[in-house]
């Protein structure tokens, strides 16, 4: 199974964005408008409704598509545009610290105290964990194919959290799929480690899956939105700033995912 763990592949926010300068030629024009209207750029639906979010969303939006693509651009929008001012925040999540997320015996979330450390609780800003490739697969509707995730986009905006999950994001796909969470108390998402995702379905458990040859590649299937708030919040709880790293590029045509051009940090499991 291609499991990539020593280097970042390229991210849903590379992917989005056409070139290097669209966050100049857009971002700075969207928070004008925002301060000029006096509109909070926290919230996801004020942030569609401005006219350089718009003009932004054009650029982004191919020829023909309907209403549905246009509210699916700007939910990403709103996600690029947090990630860019937070600096373009990325964690690369190591295989063991993913199985570690799903299959951890974890106490409820601890009270959180003034001298917290960074794994304690979720960091303000924003950021996107991407997973190991191919490891975790979506499927919510129960009658259609499962979906690699490649990872999971965490904006917090004052005292919210938004999420957004991220499929069939590959080399030469015109797109990729969307998985919207609504957004939710930022006081919430430490508590989502242990709660039960698929509470509606007594006959599996959370990450159970039954695609075939699951088993023997140990891979895991999301069902709910309740199993990417928990894989979230496990991240966020593990999570350190172990180490910077800077992706080695790959020659063309290896047969390797494209790499990421990114600095980020990658999210390992350390011994206490």
């Amino acid at each position: 199974m291609p499991i990539h763990d020593a280097y970042l592949r390229r991210t849903p926010y590379e992917r989005l964005l056409p070139d290097p300068d669209f966050p100049g030629r857009h971002f700075d024009a969207i928070a004008e408008e925002a301060t000029e209207r006096g509109l909070s750029l926290d919230d996801p639906g004020a942030f569609a409704m401005l006219e350089a979010t718009g003009a932004a969303v054009d650029e982004l939006r191919k020829p023909g598509g309907g209403a549905e693509a246009t509210h699916q651009h700007a939910i990403l929008l709103f996600h690029a545009f947090h990630l860019q001012r937070s600096g373009a925040a990325h964690g690369l999540v190591s295989t063991g610290a993913a199985r570690w997320a799903v299959e951890a015996e974890l106490d409820p979330a601890p009270a959180k105290s003034s001298d917290s450390g960074p794994g304690d609780g979720p960091a303000d800003g924003a950021r996107y964990w991407q997973l190991p490739q191919h490891l975790f697969w979506v499927r919510v509707d129960a009658d259609a194919a499962p979906t690699s995730l490649d990872g999971i986009f965490r904006t917090v905006t004052g005292d919210r959290v938004h999420v957004l999950g991220a499929m069939n994001v590959f080399d030469g796909a015109p797109g990729f799929d969307i998985l919207p969470v609504p957004p939710a108390p930022l006081a919430d998402l430490p508590g989502w480690a242990t709660i039960d995702g698929r509470i509606d379905d007594d006959s599996s458990s959370d990450f159970e899956s039954t695609m075939p040859g699951a088993d023997l590649e140990a891979l895991y299937e999301l069902r709910t939105v309740g199993e990417l708030l928990k894989l979230l919040s496990r991240i966020e709880r593990l999570a350190r700033a172990d180490e910077t790293v800077v992706p080695k590029m790959r020659e063309e045509g290896d047969g390797n995912p494209s790499p990421s051009s990114l600095a980020h940090e990658r999210l390992v499991l350390t011994s206490s």
